[in-house]
């Protein structure tokens, strides 16, 4: 209650709402307070980096806790959720592109590449023995939502994909092209479902594993999803369609095996992907573009068990 007061008191004399966070910090103050009075650990993992909490870690060490840690789930966007975090360790997927939550003021202790967690259990863990082979071009969804407006034309940029995918389609009727969407989706949304009508482009109705799909397909593209950097670093190169070089999922700044990733155009995309399927032209990344993206992922549990109780 003296928490509510002060944050009135502020507000008026900065002019400045600041309810909105106020009420953010009591409501994290008792529902890790009574939490950790309950559970009581040494260490404490969350699955997801963009949900870390000062006030949580905070409470976690009053309560007895050592150390905290956090796993990246997906790449770092360019979006007021990834822009801040508060955590001991930092367990991510490559050696490089974390740099821009610190540049915005996260705190981090130490950062551990250990690869990518997903990978490791949801293919690693339960490989089939065979695979047929599915789709000639495969689009990889991500979590996507309506609400990611993030800048004037996302939305065009982000549809413009699925027109190139059609028009893939209507010069190649010959090629087999599908469309694995995030499990969250809705499987399409109204305005993909215009553009995809008799097109010929697949949407996969029940995705039993995009791993699987994407290993048992010639050619793979993505606008945002995380599985880009974890095929790339698995010897399967996927592309990223990024019509206008305005994706922020993607460095502005040139990074150079990113940008052998990064197409463009639609003509660029239908040059890579007649190339790739002629068997040349995927891009060659060294084994040190490859551990920037993503580590080798069969054994990541074990590297994050081995760093728990270490000062690393």
């Amino acid at each position: 209650f003296i928490g509510i007061w002060v944050v009135l008191k502020v507000s008026l004399k900065t002019k400045v709402n600041l309810f909105p966070i106020g009420l953010r910090i009591i409501y994290s103050y008792l529902t890790y307070k009574s939490f950790f009075e309950t559970n009581s650990a040494l260490y404490m993992i969350q699955e997801r980096h963009y949900n870390t909490d000062a006030v949580k870690n905070y409470l976690f060490k009053k309560a007895g806790g050592e150390r905290t840690g956090t796993i990246q789930k997906g790449i770092f966007q360019r979006d007021s959720d990834f822009f801040y975090m508060d955590i001991d360790v930092f367990y991510t997927l490559g050696e490089s592109g974390v740099d821009e939550f610190i540049e915005y003021g996260g705190r981090v202790g130490n950062i551990v590449p250990v690869g990518s967690m997903f990978m490791e259990h949801y293919w690693f863990s339960n490989t089939p023995s065979s695979l047929k082979q599915e789709y000639d071009v495969l689009y990889l969804g991500f979590n996507f939502m309506d609400k990611m407006d993030l800048y004037d034309g996302f939305l065009d940029d982000y549809y413009s994909t699925f027109r190139w995918l059609v028009q893939l389609k209507k010069e190649n009727p010959d090629y087999k092209i599908g469309i694995a969407h995030h499990k969250r989706d809705k499987i399409p949304d109204p305005s993909e479902a215009a553009i995809l009508l008799n097109s010929g482009v697949e949407t996969v109705q029940k995705l039993t594993g995009s791993y699987a799909l994407a290993f048992s397909s010639r050619y793979t593209v993505t606008y945002g999803s995380t599985i880009a950097y974890e095929l790339s670093a698995h010897n399967m190169t996927t592309y990223f369609l990024d019509p206008r070089r305005q994706c922020t999922f993607l460095p502005v700044e040139n990074v150079s095996h990113i940008d052998q990733l990064r197409l463009t155009t639609y003509e660029s995309f239908a040059s890579s992907v007649k190339a790739a399927l002629s068997g040349s032209g995927r891009p060659l990344l060294t084994q040190e573009q490859k551990d920037h993206m993503c580590l080798e992922s069969s054994t990541v549990s074990e590297r994050i068990f081995k760093t728990l109780g270490s000062n690393v």
